[in-house]
């Protein structure tokens, strides 16, 4: 069956366009593969990848540091890192970045608190920045929690554990010792709240003790449009080019 003269047309038009485009990926992988052929034998690229590392507060990469940057933290450095690093209300962190309070953590991570006391503002879509201390709004139900100490109790949790015993057991002789070791240290730091966290998957445990504040207020927060750009993906990615800050004080 003859196509009409209009489709005919159509279709070698397609047909065209599309050994175009062929041709064009296929010269643009080409020039592509020419660019990243390896370095010539007897050079050496000037190349460094760093991935950084994720550690914890009590077991610091010293060594690394040190191997990668010569440099080597103290004792007094490294605390002053903890106090200043906080957990921000439910699943998000922030640092304390003046002696007066001021804290700095993302705009997504206050963003219902925010909704929560603007009232007929709309501070969310345009932004809230306060004059003085007297113009900063309190979030309610919202704390920040500050690291205060840590140690190891990994051989008090595992007291009277027997090699043979089943899980069931294993797992409520461990419990029980969890629930006495926090009995101990509210009653030893009274001003502070404990927690047992478990390490890499039960091989370990801490002991972590928090002061928490639970006077929190609002003093600057960005628009949407700057802090929200890019969407929830941006938020995953480097460089950025979202404002997701906001500024907030206990």
């Amino acid at each position: 069956m003859l196509l009409p003269d209009s489709n005919r047309r159509r279709l070698c038009a397609a047909a065209l366009c599309t050994t175009l485009l062929y041709a064009s990926l296929s010269a643009q992988e080409e020039r592509a593969a020419e660019e990243i052929q390896p370095a010539a034998p007897g050079k050496q690229a000037d190349v460094h990848l760093e991935m950084g590392k994720m550690w914890t507060f009590e077991n610091p990469p010293l060594a690394y540091l040190e191997k990668e940057y010569g440099f080597k933290p103290n004792e007094k450095w490294l605390n002053s890192l903890r106090l200043a690093s906080l957990r921000f209300g439910q699943g998000c962190s922030a640092s304390f970045v003046s002696p007066q309070g001021l804290i700095m953590t993302n705009h997504h991570c206050v963003r219902d608190n925010i909704a929560s006391v603007q009232g007929e503002h709309n501070w969310i879509r345009d932004s809230f920045v306060a004059k003085s201390l007297d113009d900063e709004v309190k979030l309610p139900r919202l704390t920040v929690q500050q690291l205060i100490a840590s140690r190891d109790v990994t051989a008090e949790i595992n007291r009277g554990v027997s090699a043979g015993a089943s899980d069931e057991a294993v797992s409520g002789k461990r419990k029980a010792n969890e629930k006495a070791l926090l009995v101990a240290a509210r009653k030893e730091h009274p001003d502070l709240t404990p927690q047992v966290i478990t390490m890499h998957n039960g091989a370990t445990y801490q002991l972590y003790l928090y002061r928490i504040f639970d006077d929190v207020r609002l003093v600057c927060s960005p628009h949407l449009q700057t802090s929200h750009f890019g969407g929830d993906p941006d938020n995953f990615t480097y460089p950025r080019y979202g404002i997701d800050f906001t500024f907030c004080r206990a």
